[in-house]
């Protein structure tokens, strides 16, 4: 259960690039900045979630890690990548 409180912001930012990304009834500056705010939520967000939750595996002194650790890991350096790769296309692009 913690892990989807954990994993639910990324969803909702996702669908805020989303609808900043496909929305056309909206201004180009409202359009940027809704893509620009989730993107660069996303990318905090993620990499404060996986220091926090390898601090906490560190601290209990879990040497191994769970499938479902790996599945949540996994998840948040991808949503990690996703968002520097989309930074970076905007950002040579425009």
């Amino acid at each position: 259960m913690k892990k989807i409180v954990a994993v639910t912001p990324t969803i909702l930012l996702l669908i805020g690039v989303a609808f900043g990304m496909f929305l056309p009834g909206l201004k180009k500056e409202a359009q940027g900045s809704m893509i620009a705010y989730s993107i660069i939520s996303l990318g905090i967000y993620s990499f404060f979630s996986i220091f926090i939750y390898g601090m906490a595996l560190a601290v209990r002194g879990e040497k191994e890690v769970n499938f479902s650790a790996k599945l949540f890991l996994g998840y948040m350096v991808s949503v990690l990548i996703l968002v520097i790769c989309i930074a970076l296309f905007l950002m040579t692009h425009n």
